[in-house]
């Protein structure tokens, strides 16, 4: 992947690599979170003494967002999802990805945090604002599910 323009290197410190290979860069990463569920058991049916135990354990949805760019990766990855036009599902065509999410320091170079998100779907893809008034940029943006979550770094 050609890395984006210089002017812009600094706000994309978030890459994601699929395979190893880089296919993304992003600007932001929403809250990565992993909670267990709380189980409440009531003695004898007193609802004022509970006995708390864990449940499963949930890992939190995850949006990457970045300004628009040349990079049609996001795009292409939902379009083999379903139809965009018709809406119409295609499980057969579902692809889950394992995603390496890292978080460059400001020299763009040192990895300060790395985690790996394995068998991810995408749920969701915002093309970004169309507003000829604004001088901001369009923010295009993906949010993913995933099961598990794994600190690499």
């Amino acid at each position: 992947m050609p890395p984006p323009k210089a002017k812009y290197q600094p706000k994309l410190r978030f890459r994601m690599k699929i395979g190893g290979e880089e296919v993304c860069r992003f600007r932001s990463c929403s809250e990565i979170s992993s909670e267990f569920e709380i189980i409440e058991e009531h003695e004898g049916g007193d609802p004022d003494v509970a006995d708390i135990q864990l449940g499963k354990r949930k890992v939190g949805e995850f949006t990457l967002a970045a300004g628009a760019s040349d990079n049609e990766f996001l795009w292409n990855h939902w379009k083999k999802q379903g139809d965009p036009e018709t809406g119409e599902q295609q499980p057969e065509n579902v692809i889950k990805l394992d995603i390496e999410l890292e978080e460059r320091g400001p020299d763009l170079v040192t990895v300060v945090r790395k985690w790996k998100f394995p068998k991810c779907l995408m749920k969701k893809f915002v093309a970004g604002d169309f507003d000829g008034s604004s001088s901001d940029n369009a923010v295009r943006s993906a949010t993913f599910v995933t099961t598990k979550l794994q600190r690499a770094l």
